[in-house]
């Protein structure tokens, strides 16, 4: 999975999550937040790096991770920002600073990460944002 974790950013300080969601006014924004001490976790974050490997690049999706052990106020501040409760692991598709679906723990499958996108891409298309 070495493609799918060069492009996905690592979110370390409160300047690169400012910079990520403010990104997510020209482009959709995946976030994971990750916990290593957790097997779930452990479990999404693959899924999540071959979701993100499956996406190719001729998509301008946005994929970052913040992991929630090292970097637990980044998690907080990311709750206050969007107004979702923390949970670990948690997925937020982020469009123009508002989070348009998020979900967590077991729920967050491959399978459930291609159905978003492709809800994302109907509504998208219906609505001739893209």
């Amino acid at each position: 999975m070495g493609i799918a974790r060069s492009r996905i950013e690592n979110i370390k300080t409160r300047v690169d999550l400012e910079g990520l969601l403010d990104r997510s006014r020209k482009s959709p924004v995946f976030l994971l937040k990750h916990s290593s001490m957790c097997p779930i976790s452990a479990s999404v974050l693959s899924a999540y790096e071959e979701f993100v490997q499956g996406q190719g690049t001729h998509r301008p999706w946005i994929y970052g991770l913040i992991r929630v052990i090292e970097e637990s106020s980044l998690s907080d501040q990311l709750s206050a920002y969007v107004g979702v409760q923390h949970a670990s692991p948690q997925l937020l598709l982020i469009k123009d600073l508002k989070v348009i679906w998020h979900d967590s723990h077991w729920r967050l499958t491959l399978q459930k990460m291609k159905e978003v996108v492709n809800q994302f891409l109907q509504a998208s298309q219906r609505e001739g944002i893209i």
